[in-house]
């Protein structure tokens, strides 16, 4: 979702949009025009903060619109609860499900809240088809509201990173180490495999328990953590194969971040990944694992996709700009109904 932010808003100040940026930290509260960060209470995964919800309801009409992101995170409602009759737009980044015992606890109590803030929301964009169709599923009276704007991925800084100099065919996994990303079947798969080396980047729960593993496959696995934008586009040039095998996602982000960087694609079988390899017509770039994937069929696929090389021909190709555009357009749908 940072990423999505971050490209987004970007894109949007060139072409001429005033954005500022809300976010929540568990440092001090910080900011400036275009960014400010609110301090935030509890841990790493559920953050509360007040403070933020203050400021939109003291600054909120300032500004022509609010767009929400992140129908699981609580700086979204926060948000929604104090934005009066502002209109708003909300991209939910929706799994409709929590990934754990206990996140899917919470998940249950948080169920009118959402269904509170899906109903608020003047636009809904999903980022995908199958997003839009689960949002719809659970939020019926949505679904004439929804504009679906599928992510980027910054095409051109990717093409012009300079890879790592590297001693081993890299595979690559990139996102939120979550139970759910089963990065451990990958780490597992890779340790079976006679050559390639994983390299691991994103941050969260899993992070301990991967590098526990990690330390028992020599220097076949690394788990980075988290990287600056720049190293991670040079893994993503550096890549043979970027292998992504989550249970659920609203978009199929590490996917498409592959194809541009011109590597072939390991990935589950799930809605979001066959999307995105129908928009750009990649089939012949990805081969589709079963869920749950097994570590040895995971070997299997990471082989041939090593054995086939590099894919010839250019990549595919979609840029901030172009999500910017389709944005404006749902922007203008959410200021029309007010």
């Amino acid at each position: 979702m940072e990423a999505h932010v971050e490209g987004l808003s970007d894109a949007l100040s060139r072409a001429g949009v005033e954005v500022t940026i809300l976010t929540q930290s568990r440092s001090e509260a910080s900011g400036d025009d275009d960014l400010r960060s609110f301090r935030s209470w509890t841990g790493d995964r559920y953050r509360i903060s007040p403070g933020l919800g203050r400021w939109v309801r003291k600054h909120r009409r300032q500004f022509d619109l609010l767009h929400l992101h992140s129908y699981h995170a609580a700086a979204a409602p926060i948000a929604a609860g104090f934005a009066g009759e502002q209109p708003m737009v909300l991209t939910p980044h929706y799994h409709g499900v929590g990934h754990t015992a206990f996140s899917r606890v919470l998940h249950r109590g948080y169920r009118p809240i959402g269904r509170w803030m899906i109903a608020r929301a003047d636009v809904i964009i999903a980022v995908s088809a199958s997003e839009a169709q689960s949002i719809a599923d659970h939020h019926p009276g949505a679904a004439e509201r929804i504009f679906v704007v599928p992510n980027a991925a910054g095409s051109q800084a990717i093409a012009e990173a300079e890879p790592h100099a590297v001693d081993d065919d890299v595979i690559l996994s990139v996102g939120r180490l979550e139970s759910y990303k089963n990065v451990e079947r990958l780490v597992s798969a890779v340790a079976a495999m006679a050559k390639g080396q994983l390299v691991v980047i994103g941050d969260g729960p899993e992070r301990d328990k991967l590098r526990a593993m990690a330390l028992n496959t020599g220097s076949r696995v690394r788990v980075l953590g988290q990287v600056p934008r720049p190293e991670l586009d040079s893994w993503l040039r550096s890549a043979s194969v970027v292998a992504t095998l989550s249970s659920h996602e609203a978009f199929g982000m590490t996917l498409l971040e592959g194809l541009v960087a011109g590597a072939r694609v390991v990935a589950s079988d799930i809605p979001a990944h066959r999307e995105v390899v129908q928009m750009f017509h990649a089939g012949d770039r990805v081969e589709f694992l079963d869920m749950p994937p097994d570590p040895r069929r995971v070997a299997a696929a990471l082989v041939r996709a090593l054995a086939a090389g590099r894919p010839t021909g250019d990549p595919p190709r979609r840029n901030w700009d172009d999500v910017a555009a389709e944005t404006l357009v749902a922007y203008k749908a959410a200021l029309e109904r007010v």
